[in-house]
């Protein structure tokens, strides 16, 4: 074969690479209209096209440099196909790229640097290809004694820092800004960028604590900030900080002050993983029950970010979590109780029914449960399975469900029922009186429901209870200041005026 014939497919070949850079930064740069379906399809392969220049190039640069420092010899084609490859693959890459976040949801400095890096790999990479087109014309009989130029050395490790840094953005996007920085120490931590922050700081004065900045900011960072940060703002919104939280996103506010259940945070918050609205979304690891808790909280106390912990009026559910952070009075209610754990495979079976099982704390013996499903809540199924562990059911949320005054005849088999969510249910009168004698139950939401002034008398003699929503319910406006009346201190929320009184 004439020795011209593979130079000629060498240079064909490089000259696509070269055209299909100069078509990614046209549409890098330019101006376009909306993306195809095509493309936006194409731009949901870019987490698994990225990994492929990774592997090629990096194995390519690595054989390079084993080969330079005397360590092994590795055939220069070798070599030379894997960075070809890798060059591809990283234009590819970067062109999905290009096509995902043509598709919305991103934006911020994060995703514009990791695009740049990105954009740099491929320009590298192609033009490694080039200088190993040059290098390799210059061989005799082949490839094997074809020199290394001073700009093909300074390409490669170019290349390998594009690499890097692209890498670290792109994990920082998917996983947030501290995951390679985490357990980093403390100088290397803060060169990456990594915050270092924990969840809960141990004070010495915990009654000076602020709510928001210690207690709900650090949870949102951990579980949010990711997708909804500077890094980048999914939907337009930022959790990151007090200005992001008040101004919502594309779709309006998500926080309400003062009505938790009219938040839209956490109602996507309180969505079952499998959802398409959960948040957060993919199946990742959301808030903690305890983190949940607190956040509900502070959004009931009125979400001020300047609120101080001994200001801020708990609920034993939220005392109860304090006192796990190492803050916080002791327990009351329930927790003050010597309650048994759960046996682990009733909990097990009780999930296969379609019951969500949370642990309400790691070392602690009381469960939330809710239905996966809507349309199948509390089957005699699952009400059989939940009786093995009646008595460590200390949350119980139904709403948004089917359920009816019929199937609410659960609540009388779980005797430490602190937590009652029937929002939007089918609940009537006749339901609520299935709640008499429920001695521990401190919180009933009831928005939404056809109960009306008749099941006011229940309501009224609970003796723990703290807090009732009843907007949007049956309850005259007269029946809600009867009942605040008779129990001084309860809170009774009618959502028709500020504050929910």
């Amino acid at each position: 074969m004439p020795r011209s014939l593979p130079y000629a497919r060498m240079f064909t070949t490089r000259v696509l690479l070269a055209i299909a850079l100069v078509a990614l930064y046209a549409q890098a740069l330019l101006p376009g209209g909306d993306a195809s379906g095509l493309a936006l399809l194409f731009g949901r392969f870019h987490p698994l096209l990225v990994h492929l220049p990774i592997g090629l190039l990096v194995g390519a640069l690595g054989l390079f440099w084993w080969n330079r420092l005397g360590f092994g010899l590795a055939a220069a084609p070798a070599v030379a196909t894997l960075v070809h490859l890798g060059a591809w693959a990283a234009v590819a890459a970067a062109w999905a790229g290009l096509d995902l976040e043509a598709g919305g949801g991103y934006g911020g400095d994060g995703v514009l640097y990791h695009k740049i890096a990105g954009m740099a790999v491929a320009t590298l990479a192609v033009a490694v290809v080039f200088l190993d087109y040059g290098r390799l014309r210059q061989g005799i009989e082949g490839v094997h004694t074809a020199p290394v130029t001073r700009s093909h050395k300074l390409a490669s490790l170019l290349l390998f820092a594009a690499l890097v840094v692209a890498g670290h953005l792109g994990g920082n996007l998917t996983h947030g800004p501290d995951f390679l920085a985490e357990h980093m120490p403390g100088p290397l931590r803060t060169l990456l960028g990594g915050s270092g922050r924990v969840a809960f700081a141990s004070i010495e004065d915990p009654g000076s604590l602020p709510v928001y900045a210690a207690l709900v900011q650090p949870a949102l960072d951990a579980r949010c900030v990711s997708c909804h940060g500077a890094s980048q703002a999914k939907g337009k919104l930022r959790l990151d900080t007090p200005e992001g939280l008040i101004a919502g996103g594309t779709n309006g506010e998500v926080i309400v002050a003062g009505q938790p259940d009219a938040s839209e945070l956490v109602r996507r918050i309180r969505l079952p993983a499998s959802h398409e609205e959960a948040m957060p979304p993919d199946g990742r690891a959301g808030l903690s029950v305890a983190e949940a808790t607190l956040l509900e909280w502070w959004i009931e106390t009125g979400a001020s970010f300047d609120l101080t912990l001994q200001d801020a009026e708990q609920t034993p559910q939220v005392s109860f979590v304090l006192q796990g952070l190492g803050i916080g009075a002791f327990p009351t209610g329930i927790y003050a109780l010597d309650t048994a754990p759960p046996d682990s495979t009733a909990l097990v079976r009780l999930e296969a029914t379609g019951i969500s099982v949370l642990r309400l704390g790691e070392s602690e013996a009381y469960v939330s449960l809710r239905c996966s499903r809507s349309d199948v809540c509390l089957t005699p199924e699952q009400v059989a399975a939940i009786d093995p562990v009646a008595a460590q059911v200390a949350w119980l949320d139904l709403s948004g469900t089917d359920v009816d005054d019929a199937g609410l005849a659960v609540v009388e088999r779980l005797p430490h029922l602190e937590r009652l969510h029937l929002q939007r249910t089918r609940i009537t009168d006749e339901g609520i009186r299935r709640l008499v004698g429920r001695e521990y139950l401190t919180y009933v939401n009831l928005y939404g429901t056809a109960v009306t002034d008749s099941a006011l008398s229940v309501l009224e003699g609970l003796p723990a209870l703290e807090s009732v929503y009843l907007w949007q319910s049956g309850v005259s406006v007269e029946g809600a200041a009867r009942l605040r009346e008779r129990r001084p201190g309860l809170l009774v929320d009618t959502g028709a005026a500020a504050g929910g009184q």
